[in-house]
């Protein structure tokens, strides 16, 4: 069976660029080898959706229930430990009602596979790929099952662990933080009104990020990798203990409300994003630090960059697979995922560098974009995807 799309992957970024193609006419098979959502954490992954992806998802009316699955990103306080000086990113001055929305990833992957699911013309195949060959101007895969699903492109929205990107051999550069990630649920007196909060210690950056409700919030606690066992081995009441130091006094009182999890933090990034009826998106292409919560939010961007030359070539009756069509797309990309890369690698190399004058130099940074509103507002609009 021959469709116009595979889309390969199983998470929000492949559900997103079915969901939209889909809307447009464009016949598209999902592949990937889960029946269903698959949650691996105990504590909830939260993901900030920012203005750009939240209008990406009001054009294709998709997620029309965000409001009632999203905390909205009311303000960010940006701070170093145990420094004077607070950064405020307030939406109203760039004349936005907030910055966008928490959202747990399995709510969104919910609220997507919706969409999905309403389109007459996606199909699902849950098996895994064996090989990839190309065929008269078509591109084919094996199924672990003896199928043999064909297309004009196939897009791979499969993460940074992409098979795609791995049967293909593609260039990958890949290096480690050398930090560790803890996340786990919190529970709070004191409603977080919105809020999110990001205070930079010298091993890396401690964030709670505000969910739903108002008195609970997820923390994600940035760490050096040879911390990792002492993690690990923490108590519940040491953990709290930990966490409750690091939040002040803004929280109130705070009780644990799931059990940790804790991952490695690496950076991946493939040197091409392309190939002949191919396509990569998202973490497939590029997966980097959690410190600014974007990488889903450049992820979506690559998706409306990639659907919007898709449903422009077929409507004049191009070939979607073209690779002088994908070269577009890649060529469109490549500076903001470059800017981001960059401006994120620079702000964690500040942060956590041993040097001791290193520390006054992100304080320094903290005042500066505090007490100049130009740069500031240049932040925020940044941060909201609104220079795409």
């Amino acid at each position: 069976m021959r469709r116009e799309v595979i889309v390969v992957g199983y998470g929000p970024a492949a559900m997103t660029t079915a969901a939209i193609l889909g809307q447009h006419g464009i016949s598209t098979t999902i592949i990937n080898p889960f029946p269903a959502y698959q949650k691996r954490l105990s504590a909830t992954r939260l993901l900030a959706l920012s203005l750009s992806s939240i209008d990406l998802f009001k054009e294709h009316k998709l997620v029309e229930n965000i409001k009632s699955i999203g905390q909205p990103i009311k303000k960010i306080y940006v701070s170093q430990y145990k420094k004077d000086g607070l950064l405020e990113f307030d939406p109203t001055y760039i004349q936005k009602e907030n910055f966008g929305y928490m959202v747990d990833e399995e709510d969104l992957w919910k609220s997507l596979y919706f969409d999905v699911k309403n389109a007459n013309n996606i199909n699902e195949i849950h098996r895994n790929i064996t090989a990839i060959e190309y065929k008269k101007n078509k591109i084919t895969l094996k199924l672990s099952n003896g199928q043999n699903p064909a297309a004009d492109l196939l897009i791979a929205a499969d993460g940074k662990n992409s098979i795609i990107r791995k049967k293909l051999y593609f260039e990958v550069e890949k290096k480690s933080y050398n930090q560790v990630v803890l996340i786990c649920d919190i529970k709070h007196s004191k409603n977080h009104h919105g809020i999110a909060r990001e205070v930079f210690m010298k091993n890396g950056p401690f964030a709670t990020l505000p969910k739903l409700g108002g008195f609970s919030s997820s923390v994600v606690w940035t760490e050096l990798a040879e911390s990792e066992s002492f993690l690990r081995s923490l108590s519940k009441p040491l953990l709290r203990e930990f966490i409750t130091s690091r939040c002040g006094k803004e929280l109130g009182e705070i009780e644990l409300d799931s059990n940790p999890s804790l991952f490695p933090l690496y950076f991946t990034y493939s040197k091409k994003a392309i190939a002949e009826r191919i396509a990569l998106v998202g973490d497939a292409w590029h997966a980097i630090h959690p410190l600014a919560g974007q990488g889903l939010n450049l992820g979506l961007r690559d998706i409306k960059a990639l659907n919007d030359l898709i449903i422009k070539e077929k409507s004049i009756g191009l070939d979607i697979g073209n690779l002088q069509i994908l070269k577009k797309y890649q060529r469109a990309r490549k500076d903001d995922i470059t800017i981001l890369i960059s401006t994120i690698d620079i702000i964690n190399n500040i942060y956590k560098s041993k040097l001791p004058v290193i520390p006054e130099v992100g304080q320094f940074m903290i005042r500066a974009v505090s007490f100049c509103r130009p740069l500031k507002n240049l932040f925020m609009i940044y941060a909201s995807g609104k220079h795409i």
